[in-house]
């Protein structure tokens, strides 16, 4: 056995109960994961918290995102580190009005629904085809700042129940 740190929510094998992303597990290939302790076991909660789905929203503001998104340029990531992960943004610093992409960060995060992915819960909103997001950070930050916003994401949504490449 390992003692690790869970990378994704997972399921005990000796209780049922919720292993939370960050949570400290005994891992074994063959086997799966165990809580460290019996005690752990009686802690956990039954289920892990439930995401939250899409928020209502006002056709309006769907108007002014999808104008304000489709209108600006999308660069493709080709670093190989997202060569299984294929994506494109648009970085804040070519939006000619600032609020416009602040604004747009935070109808995201306002309306959008819960998913997990890599071992996070990430905020998407759906336009066509495309799921949007962005990585977290303070959207009114000053620009450059490491814990600012920068980029907006995309990528293709994916089929009902089909897990990410790995």
């Amino acid at each position: 056995m390992v003692v690790m740190a869970a990378k994704f929510a997972g399921k005990c094998r000796r209780c049922g109960k919720a292993i939370a992303p960050g949570a400290q597990m005994d891992w074994t290939k063959e086997g799966g994961a165990l809580h460290l302790t019996p005690e752990d076991c009686e802690r956990a909660s039954g289920a892990a918290p439930p995401l939250r789905g899409p928020q209502p929203e006002n056709p309006e503001e769907r108007m002014l995102i999808v104008e304000l998104l489709l209108g600006h340029p999308w660069k493709s990531a080709t670093s190989k580190r997202y060569e299984k992960l294929p994506h494109q943004y648009t970085l804040r610093r070519q939006w000619a009005n600032d609020a416009d992409f602040v604004w747009c960060v935070e109808f995201i995060r306002r309306v959008g629904y819960e998913q997990h992915f890599i071992g996070r819960v990430w905020i998407y909103y759906d336009i066509g085809e495309h799921q949007y997001w962005d990585c977290g950070g303070d959207p009114r930050g000053p620009v450059g700042a490491r814990t600012t916003v920068s980029l907006i994401n995309r990528a293709l949504k994916k089929p009902s129940g089909a897990r990410p490449p790995t």
